[in-house]
């Protein structure tokens, strides 16, 4: 019985009012604000006639009332004027009708603009004056109605501000989180990329190189899995700090790494490099720069020397990886870990640049980092 009650009203609040808003119990408890209509009633008996036009004029400011909430721009407007006129209608049988003034200028908050809200509150005060005037109304029908016309009014306008303001705000923070998510949704993507792809290319060229070694050299076999099984344990904590983004990667370390690679995969390595002037900005993206191209040179190239050259000064910093590889066209696009890269140095102001190269009349690839100091 009592669920079936509640489930009518709620049916009922709904009809009412539009669901989407969800303004809860507000309304009706501002209906409350009628009583003042009816206060020197307690005094007088009010005549036949005033019983008749209150009975008709509330009934109307009820439906205007309720289906307002619903009514945007000039719509509105009309029913925020019709409960106007009903408080003009009735103040010739009851002062207490200054109450509708002070419900159409509480309305005038949800204009669209406060400035709007702000003219609707002046003309209905405006309008309250002119008819006291013309009509010779007493003062404590035309003064109060004016004044909580005002103050009611104003209220409104600020509390719906802030309330929009608040919102806009939740909104602002809510983007912030979402952009903050998928932003570090990609950083862990770059960053998993980057580590298992260089880890896999160094355990996939010792697992060759195990079984070639297996029936020849057991021993040497051995070797080679047991750095596999170090590999993956390093591959495992380094994903773990990846996620978590604790470690910072630098060029020392990747040129250590680097070299480790092309020792298994019988690649000469040269390097030339400068890291004192590094920011430990710069020192990052360049080490993860060494690993791209590293391990892109040894997948996807017959390429036997491998050169890093990283020249710096006060107000460039250039990071210069080259191969000898022949397999060009597969290097050149941008996959997955060259955009990655991309966009790492982007985050610093600095750009990527792919360049195909001859050397010794074999074809071969630089992959050219550079980074202006001024702007890092």
């Amino acid at each position: 019985m009592f669920n079936s009650v509640v489930t009518r009203l709620k049916k009922i609040h709904y009809w009412l009012l539009p669901r989407e808003k969800d303004l809860g119990m507000q309304p009706y408890v501002w209906l409350c604000y009628l009583g003042i209509y009816f206060f020197n009633w307690f005094f007088r008996t009010p005549s036949q006639e005033e019983v008749v036009h209150t009975l008709l004029g509330i009934s109307i400011f009820l439906v205007l009332y309720f289906s307002i909430y619903r009514r945007r721009g000039l719509v509105r407007i009309i029913h925020i004027f019709g409960i106007y006129l009903i408080g003009v209608w009735l103040s010739f049988f009851n002062v207490g009708a200054s109450v509708f003034f002070v419900f159409a200028a509480s309305f005038c908050s949800h204009l669209k603009t406060p400035q709007y809200g702000f003219l609707g509150i002046a003309l209905i005060a405006i309008a309250i004056a002119v008819q006291a005037w013309w009509f010779e109304l007493p003062s404590y029908f035309y003064l109060p109605g004016i004044f909580f016309s005002i103050l009611i009014g104003v209220s409104n306008i600020y509390f719906v501000q802030m309330t929009i303001k608040n919102a806009q705000l939740k909104a602002s923070q809510s983007d912030i989180k979402r952009l903050a998510t998928t932003a570090e949704r990609e950083r862990i993507a770059r960053d998993l990329h980057d580590l298992i792809g260089h880890t896999f290319s160094l355990m996939t060229k010792k697992a060759e190189l195990a079984g070639r070694f297996i029936d020849q050299s057991p021993e040497l076999a051995k070797a080679e899995i047991s750095d596999i099984e170090q590999l993956s344990r390093d591959a495992l904590m380094q994903v773990r700090e990846a996620v978590t983004g604790y470690r910072q990667r630098n060029v020392k370390t990747e040129i250590i790494h680097a070299r480790r690679l092309c020792d298994a995969c019988d690649i000469e390595l040269t390097t030339e490099v400068n890291t004192e002037l590094l920011s430990s900005k710069i020192d990052e993206v360049f080490a993860y720069c060494i690993r791209e191209a590293v391990t892109n040179t040894t997948r996807h190239s017959d390429a036997t020397a491998i050169s890093i050259v990283l020249i710096s000064d006060s107000k460039k910093v250039r990071l210069k990886i080259c191969d000898n590889g022949q397999s060009v066209k597969a290097q050149v696009s941008l996959g997955n870990g060259l955009k990655g890269l991309q966009e790492r140095l982007e985050s610093i102001n600095g750009e990527l640049t792919i360049e195909p190269i001859t050397t010794n009349a074999k074809q071969g690839l630089c992959v050219i980092a550079e980074v202006n100091v001024d702007h890092e």
